[in-house]
This record gives structure tokens, sequence and C-alpha cells, in this order.
């Protein structure tokens, strides 16, 4: 955890200076009352971890902390500005999904596509003063061996707007070192993580024609 050195830096330099000012009032010390400072810094860790990883979801905490719950799998599309040099048609819209794993000090992102996979290097949620959020991240993307010929090993950026309390929508977009760069927009979620496109698919399919009336 980030910050578990600090925390017990902090309740090690509160429990010097509590015995230094007993020994200037004159108080007798001895290692017997220093005992339970092992207790204090087992409670407080577990206290800081129940809190980084639940206790902040619980409404109407994410809120009044200004830290969206993001978490779980996203369901959106891609759309790349690339357009084929052969017959010079434009890409249609890649569907796509977004896998978040968040704490309240840490979050990550996995997209993947039927083609690729992109691992966030760096990620971030930063908080306007009017309350909107988004996310920033810059990614590692690996298309599947059989199609690195024609798309290689690449890395990019991206930056989500969160819109919607609790969120229902991520929209924003992206840019490749290949030049290349779209918008990006996911509007269904599932707090289930998903791994991989092929289980993403099944457990949220497109709606059928018969579902759409």
């Amino acid at each position: 955890m980030a910050r578990r050195g600090l925390v017990q830096a902090a309740i090690a330099i509160a429990v010097a200076v509590w015995a230094v000012m007993l020994l200037i009032q004159g108080v007798d010390l001895s290692f017997s009352d220093l005992r339970p400072y092992s207790i204090a810094v087992a409670v407080v860790l577990l206290s800081f971890l129940a809190f980084d990883r639940w206790c902040w979801r619980i409404p109407p905490l994410p809120r009044l902390l200004r830290r969206p719950v993001l978490a779980g799998t996203w369901k959106g599309e891609l759309r790349s500005n690339w357009v084929n040099p052969t017959s010079g048609e434009k890409l249609a819209p890649i569907p796509a999904f977004l896998l978040v794993h968040q704490t309240y000090e840490t979050i990550t992102l996995r997209m993947f596509t039927a083609e690729s996979s992109s691992t966030s290097q760096t990620a971030e949620i930063n908080t306007s003063p009017d309350g909107v959020a988004e996310v920033i991240t810059t990614y590692h993307n690996v298309p599947k061996l059989h199609l690195q010929e024609r798309s290689r090993v690449h890395y990019g950026a991206m930056r989500l707007d969160v819109h919607g309390d609790p969120p229902s929508r991520l929209q924003g977009a992206y840019w490749t070192d290949q030049g290349t760069k779209g918008e990006v927009a996911f509007t269904e979620h599932v707090s289930k993580p998903y791994s991989d496109f092929a289980s993403a698919s099944q457990a949220m399919p497109d709606p059928s024609p018969a579902d759409a009336t």
C-alpha cells in the first residue's frame, strides 16, 4: 500500500512525542507501557486498508470525497481517424470493453477489443472544483500475435470524462504513438470484472432486434 510506511511513521512519531512529553513531566516509563504500540499499528493499518479497499465506496462517501466509483466492466466503442490507404475508407466503430480495478488510492485500466488488449501504465482520477471527474491514463497496446504484421505493439494515452452520479458514461479521446487518434465512449456498466473480449461480450451482449422494440 502506497501510504503504509507513512502511517507507520506517523504512529511511531506520535508514540515518541507522547513518551518524551511524559518523561518531561516526570512520569516513569517502562517497556510494558509501549506494548499497546503494536496493537495500535495493526488497528490503524487494518482500518486504513478497509477504507482504501471498500469503505470509501459506501454512499454518500464517493460524493463527499469527490471520488467516483468506476470499478467493474464498461462496454462501448472506439471511433478511429485511421483511413485505409488502399480503399480510402474509414474504420467502422470498434466494439470495446474497459475493465477498471479501483481502490481509493489507485486505479488501473485494461481495455480490450476483438483484436488487441491495452494495459494502463499510469492512471489517475482528477476532479475539478465543479465536481466533474476525468480519468487520464497512458497505456501499452498489444495486438493478437497473428495481427502484429499490420498492427504493431504501441503506446498511447487516453482521457475520459466521467458523466452521471453515480457514473453512467465515460467519454473522451485517445492518441497513439502511431499517429492515430480517435474518440471513445463507454455507456454500459456491470460491477463484475471481465478480463477478455469473449467473456465480456457473452455477459454484455448487444440487444437483439426483438429487445429493441
